[in-house]
C-alpha cells in the first residue's frame, strides 16, 4: 500500500492471505469477516483517525477477520478514533499509541499479544468490554478502563510491569495482574488515579517475590488481593513505597503481602487467609477491620497496629483471630480508634483466639470495644493496656485478663457483671476513668514506675469482687502502695513477710474495706499520718503477715467491725486509735510501740 492509503482486506475466498512484506505507513485498516492479515513480524503505523466502517463514526481499524504472524499497530495522528481488534482470529501484537493527541476508543474486547504503550499527551479508553494485554503495559498518557476486566498476562504466562506516570482511570474495573517475579506493578510515583472502586488481583504463578507500587501523585488503589495461580508454593507481594487502600486487601492461601518497611493504609477490611507480614518494620499499619482466617498469619508491626471499624461482612467485628491462625505481635500495639466509626455501631468485638497480645489501646469514645472467646477464655497481654476513650468490656461475662504490664484507663474499663478473673501488672484509674471490677478477682501483681500497684483517682466499683496484691506469685521482690477509697475484699500476699503494701487516701483519709481483710504474706499498713482505715468484715493474719507496723504514724485511726483473727503479727502504735468491735483472737504477736 501507499502512504496514507485506507487499506481494506475483503470479504472474500479469493485472497487466502495478505502478508505484510515489511513495515507500512496507512490511512486506516479493516479486515473484513473473511480476510486474513499475515504480520510476518512487521509494523503498521496508522496515521489518520481513518473512515474504516464507511459511516459517520471513524475507525482507524475495524477487524471483523483473521491476524496472524506477530503484526504490531502504532497510532501516529492526533485525533479521535475507534478502534476494533478482535476478530474472527488471531490478534494484533504489540500496540502504541505514538503520539500527543492521539485518542483510541476501543470497540468490543481486545486482546494484545505483546505490550500496550500510551505516550504523554495520548489517550486510550478500553471502554467496558474487556482487555488482555500479554506483555506490559506502559501509560504516560491516559488510561481509561471503565468498568471493564483487564487481564495481564494468564494463568500460564507472566504479564510485563505495568508502569508509566500518567492517568490512571480504573472506575470500576477489575485488573487480573499474573505474576511470576519478573513483573510489577510499578506506576510511577508521579502518576495521577482517579477515584475508583476497582479491584486489583494479583495472581502469583510461581513462589518468586515482587515490589509493587501503589502510592501515586493523586488518588489510590481501591481493592488488592492476592491469589495463587497455579502450584502450590507460596509467591510474596511486596511494598516498595507508602500506601493507602480505599477499599480491601484480601490476602489469598499461598500468599504473602508484605508491607517491608512502609506505612501501610487499608482504609476497608482486611482479610487474611495467607500471610501479612511486617517484616520487622517499626511502621504503622491502619486498617478498617482485621480478620485473619483458619491457617492465616499476621506478623505485625513492631509500631501500632490501628484497628478503626467492624467488618462490612461482620456485625460488630473489628478483630477476628482464628484459633487456628498466627498472630505474632513483635512487641507492637493493637489501637482500636473507633470515634464515629465501626459502622455506625456502638460496638467493635474482637475474637482473640488462644493469641498473646503485646499492648492494646482504647481511644473510641462513645464505643464498647468487648472481647469474645473461641477456644480459650483468657485474654493474655504481655505489655500494656490503655483506655484513652471508650470502653473495654467483656462480650463473655467469664473471658479471663491477663495483663503483664500497666493498665491505664481514662475511659471505662470492664462491666458490671463480669465473673471472670483478672490479672494487671498495675491498675491507674484517671480522674473521669472507671473501673467496673469482676464480681472474681482483681489481682496486682507489679507496680507502676511511681511505685504504686492500684492508683485511683476516678471511679472504683468494687461489684462486690476481691482485689489481691500478689507479688508472690510473679516472684517479685518490692513494696508499694494502694490508693482507693472503697474495697470489697481485700488480701495482701508478697513475695516475703517483710514486704509491705501501704494503703494511701488522699481524699478525706479514709479507706474502707467493706468485707474481709486477709494478709496471707507481708506487711499492710498506712502510707500518711492520719489516714483511717475501717474494715467490716473478719480481718485475718496469717503467721507471714503483719498488720500496721509503722511507728512513725500516731494520730490513725483503725477500726475492726469484724472478728480479728491473728496468727502473726498486730502492731498498735503509740497515739493510734485501734477499735475492735468484733472482737480478736489472738494466736500470735500485738506489741504497741
Amino acid at each position: 500500500p501507499t502512504t496514507g492509503a485506507h487499506i481494506v482486506i475483503p470479504d472474500t475466498s479469493s485472497i487466502n492471505n495478505c502478508v505484510l512484506d515489511t513495515s507500512r505507513t496507512i490511512g486506516s485498516l479493516t479486515i473484513q469477516t473473511n480476510g486474513t492479515l499475515v504480520g510476518g513480524g512487521n509494523k503498521l503505523i496508522i496515521q489518520s483517525e481513518g473512515d474504516a466502517s464507511g459511516g459517520t463514526e471513524h475507525f482507524a481499524v475495524k477487524n471483523d477477520g483473521i491476524v496472524s504472524g506477530n503484526l504490531d499497530l502504532e497510532f501516529t495522528f492526533a485525533g479521535e478514533t475507534a478502534a476494533d481488534f478482535t476478530g474472527s482470529s488471531g490478534n494484533f501484537q504489540n500496540v502504541k499509541l505514538n503520539a500527543s493527541g492521539a485518542d483510541v476508543n476501543q470497540v468490543g474486547a481486545a486482546t494484545f499479544d505483546g505490550t500496550l504503550i500510551i505516550v504523554a499527551n495520548a489517550t486510550y479508553d478500553a471502554g467496558n468490554d474487556g482487555l488482555t494485554v500479554a506483555g506490559a503495559l506502559t501509560n504516560n498518557g491516559t488510561l481509561t478502563l471503565n468498568g471493564s476486566t483487564v487481564n495481564l498476562g494468564s494463568t500460564s504466562t507472566e504479564a510485563g510491569d505495568v508502569t508509566g506516570s500518567g492517568t490512571f482511570n480504573l472506575d470500576t474495573s477489575t485488573i487480573n495482574y499474573h505474576t511470576a517475579g519478573g513483573a510489577n506493578f510499578i506506576p510511577s510515583t508521579s502518576a495521577n488515579f482517579d477515584t475508583n472502586t476497582s479491584t486489583l488481583n494479583l495472581i502469583g504463578l510461581n513462589g518468586s517475590n515482587r515490589a509493587h507500587n501503589f502510592t501515586f501523585a493523586s488518588g489510590n488503589m481501591h481493592n488488592i488481593t492476592t491469589s495463587r495461580g497455579a502450584g502450590t508454593d507460596t509467591h510474596t507481594d511486596t511494598l516498595n513505597g507508602n500506601c493507602t487502600i480505599t477499599g480491601d486487601l484480601t490476602v489469598g492461601a499461598n500468599s504473602n503481602f508484605s508491607t517491608g518497611s512502609r506505612v501501610f493504609t487499608v482504609n476497608g477490611d482486611v482479610d487474611v487467609t495467607g500471610q501479612l507480614i511486617s517484616n520487622g518494620s517499626d511502621k504503622p499499619m491502619t486498617f478498617g477491620s482485621l480478620t485473619i482466617n483458619s491457617g492465616g498469619t499476621y506478623l505485625a508491626t513492631s509500631g501500632t497496629t490501628t484497628i478503626k471499624g467492624n467488618a462490612s461482612s461482620s456485625s460488630n467485628l473489628a478483630l477476628n483471630i482464628d484459633s487456628n491462625a498466627t498472630f505474632t505481635h513483635n512487641s507492637g500495639t493493637i489501637l482500636f480508634d473507633g470515634t464515629n466509626t465501626f459502622g455506625g455501631s456502638s460496638y467493635g468485638h474482637f475474637y482473640f483466639g488462644d493469641k498473646t497480645f503485646n499492648n492494646i489501646t482504647i481511644n473510641a469514645s462513645g464505643k464498647f470495644i468487648q472481647p469474645r472467646k473461641s477456644s480459650t477464655t483468657t485474654l493474655d497481654i504481655n505489655g500494656d493496656l490503655t483506655i484513652t476513650a471508650g470502653q473495654l468490656s467483656n462480650y463473655n461475662n467469664d473471658i479471663i485478663w491477663d495483663i503483664a504490664g500497666d493498665v491505664d484507663v481514662s475511659g471505662t474499663l470492664g462491666i458490671t457483671d463480669s465473673t471472670g478473673a483478672y490479672s494487671f501488672g498495675s491498675l491507674t484509674i484517671n480522674s473521669g476513668g472507671t473501673y467496673n471490677a469482676t464480681s472474681g478477682t482483681t489481682t496486682i501483681t507489679d507496680e507502676t514506675s511511681g511505685g504504686y500497684g492500684l492508683i485511683n483517682s476516678g471511679t472504683y466499683t468494687h461489684n462486690k469482687g476481691k482485689l489481691k496484691i500478689d507479688f508472690n506469685t510473679p516472684n517479685k521482690d518490692a513494696h508499694t502502695i494502694i490508693q482507693v477509697n472503697d474495697l470489697y475484699d481485700l488480701e495482701i500476699d508478697m513475695n516475703a513477710s517483710n514486704y509491705e503494701v501501704k494503703f494511701d487516701d488522699t481524699s478525706g483519709n479514709a479507706t474502707n474495706i467493706l468485707n474481709n481483710l486477709d494478709i496471707t504474706q507481708g506487711v499492710f499498713e498506712s502510707k500518711d499520718n492520719g489516714d483511717t482505715l475501717t474494715i467490716h468484715g473478719l480481718t485475718r493474719i496469717t503467721s507471714n503477715g503483719t498488720f500496721m507496723p509503722d511507728a512513725n504514724h500516731d494520730t490513725n485511726k483503725i477500726i475492726h467491725n469484724g472478728l480479728v483473727t491473728n496468727s502473726g503479727t498486730y502492731k498498735i502504735n503509740d497515739g493510734t486509735t485501734v477499735k475492735m468491735n468484733g472482737g480478736i483472737r489472738n494466736l500470735g504477736t500485738i506489741t504497741v510501740a
